[in-house]
């Protein structure tokens, strides 16, 4: 991941400063999540838009090289989807 995000990560307290490794297990705990709803069948009129979040979570990850996706553009896209399944 880019040095940069894990420095405006920690600068917003999404985590604690000097703590990437936790980063790096979210990001791999959420790749799992992804992967197993992809496999489930109960979510295949969503498969288009599960693949597609997960690439551009990878992608982001990464370092937007890509798609130039960052964290940030992750956290607006599922904030409103957290904030449904609060309802």
């Amino acid at each position: 991941m880019a040095e940069r995000q894990v420095v405006a990560l920690e600068a917003a307290g999404s985590i604690p400063v000097g703590h990437p490794r936790l980063f790096e297990r979210a990001m791999v705990r959420a790749l799992e999540l992804l992967d197993l709803s992809i496999r489930d069948g109960r979510w295949r009129r969503r498969l288009k838009e599960l693949t597609r979040a997960r690439e551009l979570l990878c992608d982001a990850w990464l370092g937007g090289r890509e798609y130039r996706t960052e964290l940030e553009d992750l956290n607006r896209y599922f904030f409103h989807f957290a904030l449904a399944a609060r309802k």
